[in-house]
Protein backbone atom coordinates (compact mmCIF):
# COMPACT_ATOMS: atom_id res chain seq x y z
CA UNK A 1 0.00 0.00 0.00
CA UNK A 2 3.02 2.44 0.64
CA UNK A 3 3.15 2.35 -3.05
CA UNK A 4 0.04 3.67 -4.16
CA UNK A 5 0.53 6.49 -1.61
CA UNK A 6 3.65 7.48 -3.16
CA UNK A 7 1.94 7.39 -6.12
CA UNK A 8 -1.00 9.58 -5.03
CA UNK A 9 1.31 12.07 -3.77
CA UNK A 10 3.36 12.29 -7.36
CA UNK A 11 -0.20 12.25 -8.64
CA UNK A 12 -0.93 14.73 -6.35
CA UNK A 13 2.06 17.63 -6.93
CA UNK A 14 1.60 16.55 -10.80
CA UNK A 15 -1.70 18.23 -10.69
CA UNK A 16 -1.67 20.89 -8.21
CA UNK A 17 -0.03 23.64 -10.35
CA UNK A 18 -1.77 22.52 -13.91
CA UNK A 19 -4.34 23.65 -15.73
CA UNK A 20 -7.94 22.08 -16.06
CA UNK A 21 -7.52 21.38 -19.34
CA UNK A 22 -3.59 19.99 -19.31
CA UNK A 23 -4.82 17.60 -16.20
CA UNK A 24 -6.42 15.02 -18.56
CA UNK A 25 -3.34 14.76 -20.36
CA UNK A 26 -0.97 14.80 -17.24
CA UNK A 27 -3.63 12.34 -15.85
CA UNK A 28 -3.18 10.02 -19.20
CA UNK A 29 0.23 10.12 -18.61
CA UNK A 30 0.50 9.33 -15.30
CA UNK A 31 -1.64 5.99 -15.68
CA UNK A 32 0.80 4.74 -18.64
CA UNK A 33 3.65 5.18 -16.56
CA UNK A 34 1.71 3.17 -13.80
CA UNK A 35 0.91 0.52 -16.18
CA UNK A 36 4.15 0.39 -17.96
CA UNK A 37 6.22 0.10 -14.71
CA UNK A 38 3.83 -2.87 -14.13
CA UNK A 39 1.87 -1.52 -11.37
CA UNK A 40 -1.83 -2.03 -13.03
CA UNK A 41 -3.18 -3.82 -9.84
CA UNK A 42 -2.66 -0.02 -7.94
CA UNK A 43 -4.66 2.10 -9.85
CA UNK A 44 -7.52 1.84 -7.43
CA UNK A 45 -5.27 2.33 -4.12
CA UNK A 46 -3.93 4.74 -5.91
CA UNK A 47 -6.80 6.56 -7.00
CA UNK A 48 -8.52 6.12 -3.28
CA UNK A 49 -5.37 7.81 -1.68
CA UNK A 50 -5.42 10.16 -4.07
CA UNK A 51 -9.15 11.07 -3.15
CA UNK A 52 -8.48 10.75 0.77
CA UNK A 53 -5.27 12.93 0.26
CA UNK A 54 -7.86 15.66 -1.37
CA UNK A 55 -10.43 15.26 1.54
CA UNK A 56 -7.54 15.82 4.10
CA UNK A 57 -6.30 18.49 2.13
CA UNK A 58 -9.79 20.65 2.30
CA UNK A 59 -9.61 20.43 6.00
CA UNK A 60 -7.77 22.60 8.39
CA UNK A 61 -4.49 20.49 9.18
CA UNK A 62 -3.73 20.33 12.75
CA UNK A 63 -0.30 19.81 14.53
CA UNK A 64 0.90 18.70 17.80
CA UNK A 65 4.44 19.91 19.14
CA UNK A 66 5.97 18.43 21.79
CA UNK A 67 8.66 20.24 23.93
CA UNK A 68 10.80 19.51 26.68
CA UNK A 69 9.85 22.52 29.32
CA UNK A 70 7.99 25.46 28.98
CA UNK A 71 11.43 27.87 28.22
CA UNK A 72 11.92 25.74 24.57
CA UNK A 73 8.78 26.94 23.52
CA UNK A 74 10.56 30.50 23.27
CA UNK A 75 14.26 28.86 22.47
CA UNK A 76 12.64 26.83 19.76
CA UNK A 77 10.09 29.32 18.11
CA UNK A 78 11.78 30.31 14.97
CA UNK A 79 12.68 26.20 14.51
CA UNK A 80 9.03 25.34 15.23
CA UNK A 81 7.46 27.72 12.86
CA UNK A 82 9.69 26.96 10.13
CA UNK A 83 8.65 22.92 10.67
CA UNK A 84 5.24 23.90 11.00
CA UNK A 85 5.17 25.64 7.32
CA UNK A 86 6.91 22.66 5.89
CA UNK A 87 4.54 20.03 7.00
CA UNK A 88 1.55 22.88 5.90
CA UNK A 89 -0.03 23.20 9.11
CA UNK A 90 -2.59 26.08 9.93
CA UNK A 91 -3.32 25.25 13.31
CA UNK A 92 -0.96 24.03 16.23
CA UNK A 93 -1.22 23.27 19.91
CA UNK A 94 2.25 23.48 21.75
CA UNK A 95 2.68 20.62 24.82
CA UNK A 96 5.01 19.64 27.52
CA UNK A 97 6.28 16.14 27.49
CA UNK A 98 9.29 15.39 29.73
CA UNK A 99 9.86 12.39 27.37
CA UNK A 100 10.70 14.83 25.24
CA UNK A 101 14.14 15.85 27.22
CA UNK A 102 15.48 18.34 25.16
CA UNK A 103 14.39 20.10 21.51
CA UNK A 104 10.71 19.58 20.08
CA UNK A 105 8.69 16.81 17.47
CA UNK A 106 5.78 17.80 15.46
CA UNK A 107 3.36 15.53 14.40
CA UNK A 108 0.65 16.48 12.05
CA UNK A 109 -1.56 13.76 10.17
CA UNK A 110 0.74 11.44 8.39
CA UNK A 111 4.08 13.91 8.80
CA UNK A 112 6.54 13.62 12.05
CA UNK A 113 8.94 16.25 12.20
CA UNK A 114 11.46 14.97 15.47
CA UNK A 115 14.10 17.33 16.66
CA UNK A 116 14.36 16.14 19.66
CA UNK A 117 17.22 15.29 21.73
CA UNK A 118 15.96 12.19 22.64
CA UNK A 119 16.06 10.75 19.03
CA UNK A 120 19.64 11.97 18.17
CA UNK A 121 20.87 10.11 21.56
CA UNK A 122 19.00 7.08 20.69
CA UNK A 123 20.64 7.14 17.23
CA UNK A 124 24.18 7.94 19.00
CA UNK A 125 23.80 4.69 21.09
CA UNK A 126 22.47 2.85 18.38
CA UNK A 127 25.67 3.69 16.20
CA UNK A 128 27.96 3.08 19.17
CA UNK A 129 26.21 -0.20 20.00
CA UNK A 130 25.30 -2.05 16.59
Amino acid sequence: MMLAKYYAKALNDLLSDKAPEKQEEVLARFFAVVRERGHRKLMRAIVREYERMQKLGSVKQHARVLVARESDKSRFEKDIAAALERVGAKESRIEVDDRVIGGYRIESNEIVVDATYRRQLLELYRALVF
